[in-house]
């Protein structure tokens, strides 16, 4: 019997946090509502990479703060890897279980023990893996990266990834301990509670609906630089200092040029992100213009491509200079990045005005509409 849940490409990929979850939730359009008023507002402290605030949570290095997303489409529990393993008396039946119930399985897996990765017989690696599927006689269908960091479906048999999952937490400690300069400050939140298990499972009976205001919101405290954590003390303390919104692409300047400074190359991730976020922007104004958010004789979506454009000749130059071993100059960085940021600032502010006018207007109606 074949087991395959479906996945889309996701918006964003260039971390694992949101890459998982938003490849299940991505299988249909019930969950842009919620989708396009999270991800707007990010931020950057220094030691850290540029990631985006979806929710109050998302200031937490913790993998299980990470993906507590808040969506209404998607169901997520977890437990440690030793307690489910403890507890089942054939973990890879167990495994075959939760996808016959419909739940994904997003695994801590040692790529120690996975032959598709360089780290294979070399050193002890934690990293995330998601199962979405099993065939008799093959092995479990899981969505990671090759060795080449190329994603798509790596099969895995039982044997091998009952050893990937078993690896006493104590390795990693040790691995960490021999990085150049120790592990970074933020390493012991990280690993807390790992190897961990996650289950997802999409239950699509409550679809969201687009709350204007809340987007509004994003949108004004990323125009203005503003620190969003201070909107949810009540949720989760705020956090101060970094660089948020507009301000961000300093933040992400800095991260350059202080891993230029030692010899490290510029950090990957957050450049997908930066062209990530500004291709998810476009999208957004395309659907607010649909939805009848904002007036299509703006022709918002249309004046955004030269946006998505310059971050991805950034993001480009970043990689070619990377390739020849270049390293960009303080003020390449900074030209690149505040060329993008100048040129979607008036569009933001456009959109803004706009967003603010139908948000008014349509509560100002008897009847209270759908996204």
């Amino acid at each position: 019997m074949e087991i395959h849940l479906p996945l889309t490409r996701p918006p964003f990929v260039a971390y694992l946090f949101l890459h998982f979850p938003l490849s299940i939730l991505a299988r249909c359009r019930a969950y842009l509502p919620w989708f396009y008023q999270t991800h707007v507002q990010w931020f950057t402290h220094p030691g850290e990479d540029l990631r985006l605030y979806v929710h109050p949570l998302s200031l937490s290095h913790s993998l299980t703060d990470a993906l507590r997303l808040g969506c209404p489409l998607l169901d997520v529990q977890s437990v440690s890897t030793a307690a489910f393993l403890g507890t089942v008396t054939n973990p890879a039946e167990a495994l075959v279980e939760y996808l016959r119930q419909g739940y994904y399985v997003q695994l801590d897996l040692d790529h120690y023990h996975l032959p598709f990765h360089v780290e294979y017989r070399r050193r002890h690696y934690l990293h995330e893996a998601l199962i979405h599927g099993h065939e008799a006689g093959t092995g479990f269908r899981s969505l990671a990266p090759d060795g080449a960091g190329r994603w798509g479906t790596q099969w895995l048999s039982a044997p091998v990834l009952l050893a990937a999952m078993s690896a006493d937490a104590s390795v990693y400690a040790a691995e960490a301990a021999r990085m150049p300069g120790g592990p970074p400050y933020w390493y012991e939140q990280a690993m807390a509670g790992r190897p961990r298990l996650f289950l997802f499972r999409y239950d699509g009976r409550r679809p969201p609906r687009l709350d204007a205001w809340s987007l509004v919101e994003q949108l004004q405290d990323y125009v203005d630089s503003a620190n969003s954590s201070r909107r949810h003390r009540l949720v989760t303390p705020a956090r101060e200092g970094g660089a948020w919104g507009l301000a961000a692409y300093g933040g992400l300047a800095d991260a350059i040029d202080a891993a230029a400074a030692v010899g490290r190359g510029f950090p990957v991730g957050p450049m997908r992100l930066l062209l990530e976020h500004k291709q998810v922007m476009g999208e957004r104004w395309r659907y607010l213009e649909a939805a009848g958010w904002l007036p299509p004789a703006a022709a918002l979506s249309q004046r955004w491509q030269p946006v998505t454009d310059l971050a991805a000749a950034t993001r480009l130059a970043f990689l070619r200079w990377a390739a020849r071993g270049r390293k960009p100059t303080a003020c390449d960085t900074r030209s690149l990045l505040s060329r993008v940021s100048q040129a979607e600032e008036p569009l933001l502010r456009t959109a803004l005005a706009f967003l603010g006018e139908a948000a008014c207007r349509r509560e100002a109606e008897p009847s209270d509409r759908a996204a």
